[in-house]
């Protein structure tokens, strides 16, 4: 008996840390769910925008009435900037049209 219930408290605490992990994804479900890095270090950068497979550089990020804050997850819903060149390089450039913090 013993030995069930702490098999149902694995798999409850398990399902339980994956919603959690998940959480922002499901308030990001009309955009892209990224994360705010600081690239200052890199010459000609400054916060990127990174996904889980990519990088971001958006070309008009201090546009938006919202104080972005490094290590933050935001919602964004964008396109592509190819018509821009940059400085920076680290990161495909793109032009936000909508961003929203997640958990505000």
């Amino acid at each position: 008996m013993k030995m069930l219930f702490g098999v149902l408290l694995a798999i409850a605490l398990s399902a339980t840390s994956c919603e959690k992990d998940n959480a922002g994804d499901r308030n990001c479900r009309s955009g892209e769910l990224m994360t705010a890095v600081d690239y200052t270090g890199l010459d000609g950068c400054g916060i990127l925008l990174k996904t889980n497979d990519e990088v971001y550089e958006a070309v008009n990020l201090g546009s938006f009435d919202l104080s972005i804050q490094v290590g933050k997850q935001y919602c964004v819903r964008f396109e592509e900037a190819s018509d821009l060149a940059s400085i920076c390089m680290a990161g495909r450039l793109i032009r936000i049209t909508e961003i929203q913090a997640i958990g505000e």
